[in-house]
């Protein structure tokens, strides 16, 4: 085959170089150079302009062995340290552009109509003790800061059933030394605000999570129907903590601590809460050759931090329930007071009205003082009415010892003022019956007074 018939070489100074030193490919060879420089490579005639250098391969692909449209390989070796990088193949667009909507591309790579496709793949190994290999490196710079954005790596993915935006793993064989594994390593710096990573959807980990802290949207601005939190302890008595393990064998690759842990069941706190339970779907496992090694699973997940109001509700109702309480115990102490000092001029007045002032005054010391030592009131008690709280009847029971001479029951209203008094007579065993048609509504005080001493004192509640 002629020379001709090869090459189809242009009247150009580049042309006729580029066909000179081809001149001795075989006659398969199909080179096509056109005036301005551009070549291609098993193109034929159909050469564009717009193309530098155009590489086809067609046909059937081999049996065994990879297919390559083009293969560029750098064998070298390096002494020094003037020339620390070796290409296999570099790519760089570059000029002057004032078409914001215009794209460079350094390298671009697509894979179609094929089962499996990689666009751009690139692959790196090192020697023993190398220090970084990088399978695909990106660098992405702007001369300006004020407007623009730059992607050292970006990826889109879209139309399968399952599609990945970046797809990374990382592995090391001997698990026992120094090392670690990222699949993916980002970091952000230099700027107002720095994001190492930025995800525009769902996040799914599959394994312990470690942060130095966790931030949560919450601006008012994003809210509508802010409502209180009511009835919380009631919610939370319906809750059922637990304790348990993870089952870390038959999980379908789901990478659970082997520790104890506490929390909840899914499925019994969605009867409760069930905004606070989530239908989450595991992506699949891939293996580096991007085999399924275990399949998508749906499962039901609990978000935790929805339960920090109910939380924090419950406690401050019960607080309130404590400072009420304190309010209600320190007007409870003053009543006291003010019903003790009643039942001592009660003594006064009434058990020893007819006694001489030295003895009035010798009664009025030993009045009211609970737990003295005096025989007839020793194994005196006042007994809890029953029932309580009551609407209509209730009964008081009271011990009365035989040695004693008088012995009532004084009922006192939550102001301190006396509304009743019951003589108690006999001895023993004493039960007394009060009547609720005789009182209002609300809580009272009653007293067993035995020979003008105080024995107890007790609280009762009369409802409507």
């Amino acid at each position: 085959m002629k020379k001709s018939n090869l090459f189809n070489a242009k009247k150009s100074t580049q042309g006729f170089v580029l066909a000179s030193a081809l001149a001795s490919f075989t006659s398969f060879a199909q080179v096509n150079v056109i005036s301005n420089g551009n070549v291609g490579i098993g193109t034929g005639t159909s050469l564009t302009t717009q193309t530098k250098l155009d590489l086809l391969y067609t046909g059937n692909a081999f049996s065994a062995g990879p297919v390559y449209g083009g293969h560029f390989i750098n064998t070298n070796t390096i002494t020094g340290s003037t020339n620390p990088y070796v290409y296999g193949f570099t790519g760089i667009a570059s000029a002057t552009e004032s078409n914001a909507n215009v794209y460079h591309y350094g390298v671009t790579g697509t894979a179609s109509n094929a089962y499996n496709g990689v666009g751009l793949a690139g692959s790196a190994s090192g020697i023993s003790g190398s220090f970084r290999q990088y399978g695909v490196y990106g660098n992405a710079s702007s001369p300006t800061a004020t407007g623009g954005i730059t992607y050292a790596l970006y990826g889109t993915a879209s139309g399968a059933q399952n599609n990945y935006g970046v797809f990374a793993i990382s592995t090391y064989a001997n698990a026992n030394t120094a090392s670690v594994n990222y699949g993916i390593y980002a970091q952000a710096s230099g700027a107002l605000t720095n994001y190492a990573g930025y995800f525009n959807g769902n996040i799914y980990g599959n394994a312990i999570s470690a942060t130095t802290g966790n931030l949560i949207t919450s601006d008012k601005k994003f809210k509508t129907k802010i409502n209180a939190v009511t009835n919380p302890s009631d919610i939370l008595k319906k809750l059922n903590p637990k304790s348990y393990f993870y089952d870390t064998t038959a999980n379908n690759g789901m990478r659970f601590s082997g520790k104890k842990q506490y929390g909840f069941i899914a499925q019994e706190l969605q009867e409760v809460l069930p905004e606070l339970v989530y239908n989450i779907t595991k992506p699949a496992d891939l293996d580096s050759a991007r085999n399924i090694i275990h399949p998508a699973m749906d499962h039901l997940a609990i978000n935790y931090t929805g339960l920090i109001p109910l939380l924090t509700a419950a406690v401050q109702a019960q607080q309130s329930k404590m400072d009420s309480t304190v309010i209600v115990n320190n007007k409870q102490d003053s009543i006291i007071k003010s019903l003790q000092d009643q039942i001592n001029q009660i003594v006064n007045n009434c058990c020893h009205s007819s006694v001489g002032s030295n003895n009035v005054t010798n009664s009025t010391q030993t009045a009211g003082i609970s737990g003295s030592n005096n025989t007839a009131t020793t194994n005196a008690v006042l007994y809890q009415n029953n029932p309580n709280p009551f609407s209509q009847t209730t009964v008081v029971k009271c011990f009365i010892p035989d040695a004693s001479k008088n012995a009532s029951l004084l009922v006192f209203d939550m102001n301190g003022t006396l509304k009743k008094t019951i003589a108690l007579n006999g001895k023993g065993e004493v039960n007394t019956t009060i009547n609720g048609n005789q009182l209002v509504s609300g809580m009272y005080y009653y007293t067993l007074l035995i020979d003008g001493q105080e024995i107890d004192t007790k609280k009762m509640i009369l409802t409507e």
